[in-house]
């Protein structure tokens, strides 16, 4: 097996810490609104949502790069917004970065089409 180049090594890394983030806000948010403790959520929202941008132009750079297809990115985009969906797509990155339909079978699991 070959040992993914930086763009990948860098994609995998932002995804963690992206999920990571979205954790972080989170808690901020509970902390502020449950425990009356400080009010972090502008500082820790403003993180996330700089890592956020960050992992979106790092996967449209893998696109250009391995020649992944439309559905991938729109799996790829919207794993982005649901909690911890980065994690999904890190796990499937990790395991070949050079499939042009990578995250294509989610899309079309279950949605009665026969691979069409």
């Amino acid at each position: 097996m070959t040992k993914p180049n930086p763009l990948v090594k860098t994609f995998l890394k932002v995804a963690l810490i992206e999920a990571a983030s979205y954790l972080a806000l989170v808690g901020a948010s509970i902390g502020h609104r449950a425990f009356d403790m400080g009010d972090y959520v502008p500082i820790v929202g403003l993180i996330h949502g700089s890592v956020f941008l960050v992992y979106l132009a790092l996967g449209f750079g893998l696109r250009c790069r391995y020649g992944w297809d439309s559905g991938t990115m729109i799996v790829l985009v919207l794993a982005s917004v649901i909690p911890l969906g980065t994690l999904l797509v890190e796990r499937k990155v990790a395991a070949n970065p050079m499939a042009p339909d990578l995250l294509h079978g989610w899309i079309t699991a279950g949605s009665g089409r026969n691979g069409g």
